[in-house]
């Protein structure tokens, strides 16, 4: 469906006069949006029987502290995931570089987000497979060098053609560094750790979420795109080292993180 709109867009956009263009795309994916809303909202969750991992609020936040104090393997692994906002900070400025640069019109846009879309639903399923059998962290390596290569093909391409490539690119690193991390966090702790787990790599990461695309921002409105795709490529490359060097993946350790206070974070 993501592909099917991609196209449609670039379709309306070539089609129809500004500024209505842009207001019927809108309108499309607001409409859209409502109807997912409806079919969510008749969504249930199963119940679960499951007992609490923690008892209070306070050894909530207590066993939130023990995690970063006592689990290394975890603090570096949210360091590269911050660092990988990084990466994938240039994605929106390829298309305005391209626009800009080398005069990409509305229809090749739809053609070429079409193309993002599909890649990212190919690269889902293949990086899943290899992250099952080769583990997710090669997978996040992979991607961080695909992304860092994405931003310094964007830099030196020739011609609008080039940016075919350079979204394939980005398509695949965004899967790698975005679902393939989510993936990653859960193997972290057990099962009775896992939610603070989760809250703390969705909630250290967000700031360079935010922080990463308005960086970007200024760097091209004070310098230029080629500079800030250079950030994003040796951000990747970073990204890749540390992961490499000082991360461990954690379905490979011989025994994960577990109690340094049994009070806070029980074991049944």
């Amino acid at each position: 469906m993501s592909i099917f709109g991609a196209l449609i867009a670039g379709l309306l956009l070539k089609q129809i006069a500004q500024p209505f263009n842009f207001a019927l795309c809108f309108l499309c994916a607001s409409v859209a949006m409502a109807l997912s809303w409806f079919f969510m909202s008749r969504t249930r969750e199963p119940v679960s029987n499951s007992l609490s991992t923690i008892g209070t609020r306070s050894e909530f936040w207590a066993s939130l502290s023990v995690i970063l104090r006592c689990d290394k393997n975890f603090r570096c692994f949210v360091i590269t995931r911050m660092l990988s906002q990084l990466a994938l900070m240039p994605l929106p400025f390829y298309t305005l570089y391209a626009v800009h640069k080398h005069g990409m019109g509305e229809e090749s846009i739809g053609l070429i987000t079409g193309l993002l879309m599909l890649t990212q639903t190919i690269a889902g399923l293949v990086l899943g497979w290899v992250g099952d059998r080769w583990g997710n962290k090669l997978v996040l390596e992979a991607g961080s060098i695909i992304c860092a290569f994405s931003s310094v093909l964007a830099g030196l391409a020739p011609n609008v053609n080039s940016f075919y490539l350079v979204f394939i690119g980005a398509g695949i690193g965004m899967s790698a560094l975005q679902n393939i991390a989510a993936v990653m966090t859960l193997e972290f702790g057990n099962q009775r750790q896992r939610p603070a787990y989760i809250g703390l790599g969705n909630t250290l990461v967000a700031p360079a979420t935010i922080l990463a695309p308005l960086l970007g921002g200024w760097i091209v409105d004070n310098i230029d795109y080629k500079t800030a795709f250079l950030v994003a490529a040796i951000g990747g490359l970073i990204t890749a080292l540390v992961l490499h060097l000082g991360v461990t993946d954690p379905r490979y350790l011989e025994q994960n993180f577990t109690n340094h206070s049994v009070k806070v974070l029980p074991e049944q």
